[in-house]
């Protein structure tokens, strides 16, 4: 993908970090970096997942979007299970929320919990916790939801269920109250654009929301996908499989080292 946009005289600029919207008159002319980089800009594309709402505060978006953190956890199997499960489908249990993948070709087995999730909330706003947060706990999870994933293990895989988890992680979305997208300008200003807010759908749908997003720039989405995405839309239907209150992540409560353990 980065090669395509090269070859399309596209520069991919990694290791800049924007710090700053510049406004001018209302009207977003361009970012700073944290170097003090000031790049001018027709057009600006938000496309900053989780961390929209908190590396944005001035955008008011609480009512808009919210990063919720979702608990997933990684299990190692031998080459000879491996081959017992890779043809398995994707199990997903709406009574208890949660779900298991077969194994990759690292013989790793992910599963996680579909829920609500867990807030960091900082100055009103909820905040991803990671590794740059806390190096050596930026990916542990609540010890309850360990112990459940465990629990939900036992009902789909029995025999797997009595061994290490190898890894945990809070996997971080960008939620809307009716689980769809925000892509599209911000009405106040038509010079900032959002494409945001997988709510938890994200990757799956990663072979055709280019061409969503290269449409609303282009201002030619079919209007009542433009309605759907847009950004000032009323929120008339909620996303019942995440609905509920998030928890406030409790860092007193993470698991440790021996929780990975059967």
């Amino acid at each position: 993908m980065t090669s395509n946009v090269v070859s399309l005289n596209g520069k991919v600029m990694v290791s800049k970090n924007v710090t700053n919207i510049i406004r001018q008159h209302g009207r977003t002319t361009g970012v700073e970096c944290s170097d003090g980089t000031l790049y001018d800009a027709s057009l600006l594309v938000l496309a900053t997942g989780s961390w929209t709402h908190s590396a944005f505060p001035e955008l008011n978006l609480s009512s808009r979007c919210f990063a919720t953190g979702q608990c997933i956890a990684m299990m190692h199997v031998t080459s000879e299970e491996a081959k017992i499960y890779k043809g398995c489908p994707v199990v997903l249990d709406h009574s208890t929320g949660f779900y298991i993948f077969p194994p990759t070709d690292q013989y790793i087995i992910k599963m996680a919990m579909h829920l609500p999730g867990y807030s960091r909330m900082i100055q009103g706003i909820s905040t991803p916790w990671t590794l740059v947060d806390d190096p050596d706990r930026g990916h542990l999870i609540p010890k309850a939801n360990l112990q459940a994933l465990r629990r939900c293990l036992r009902e789909v895989y029995p025999d797997l269920s009595e061994r290490p988890f190898s890894a945990t992680r809070l996997c971080w979305y960008n939620d809307t109250p009716d689980g769809n997208w925000i892509i599209g300008r911000d009405p106040a200003d038509s010079s900032l654009m959002f494409a945001t807010a997988g709510s938890g759908h994200a990757y799956k749908f990663l072979p055709v929301i280019g061409r969503l997003v290269a449409d609303a720039i282009q201002e030619t989405l079919d209007p009542s996908i433009r309605d759907k995405f847009s950004l000032d839309r009323e929120y008339t239907s909620r996303h019942e499989s995440r609905s509920g209150h998030q928890a406030e992540l409790d860092l007193d409560k993470l698991c440790v080292a021996a929780d990975l353990l059967p």
